[in-house]
């Protein structure tokens, strides 16, 4: 939904996607919200024309949990090094600065990035004795390295359905039963 005003953008982003008036041939469209506000998201769902289903959801900060998933307090009043290879970094870093208040450098890769043993000790070095936070996405690929990494945080995520579940699932389930 943020990404929203970007006209000349094509869907979901980028070149070699659909644009907007493409929306009216399909059977669900869902509007899904990382750092917009509902209001936002709402308006960019009414921009959508045509028969199929809208859907809304939403993407919250969850929890934070180590490598293996066992739930941490927050890093709040740390210095942090967020280290993520997602398309969008700033909503990442929105996210961590919002639950944190603390101050928060970025670490970037380039989206889907395969991490080496050359990129962790640059991370390492970069993070200087600071506190590593990252997300799901990355943590699955940086969990071999967890023992030399320094205190790392994972930050999970939840989806939440803010409108259009039941007839979405609806949908999936006809499509499953062949009807």
């Amino acid at each position: 939904a943020a990404e929203h005003g970007m006209r000349r953008a094509l869907l979901p982003r980028g070149h070699l996607r659909e644009t907007l008036r493409s929306l009216e041939r399909a059977d669900v469209v869902v509007v899904t919200r990382k750092v917009a506000s509902r209001a936002e998201a709402d308006r960019v769902g009414e921009l959508v024309s045509g028969e199929g289903v809208r859907a809304q959801v939403a993407f919250e900060a969850a929890e934070w949990t180590d490598f293996e998933g066992s739930l941490l307090p927050p890093p709040a009043g740390r210095e942090l090094l967020a280290v993520t290879s997602v398309a969008e970094p700033e909503s990442f870093l929105g996210m961590v600065r919002g639950l944190t208040s603390s101050r928060v450098e970025a670490f970037a890769f380039s989206d889907h990035y395969e991490f080496r043993e050359i990129d962790v000790r640059r991370i390492v070095n970069k993070a200087n004795g600071r506190s590593v936070v990252t997300t799901e996405k990355d943590a699955v690929k940086l969990r071999t390295f967890s023992e030399t990494l320094p205190n790392t945080y994972v930050l999970r995520l939840r989806l939440t359905w803010e409108s259009g579940r039941d007839r979405v699932m609806d949908l999936i389930r006809d499509a499953l039963e062949g009807r």
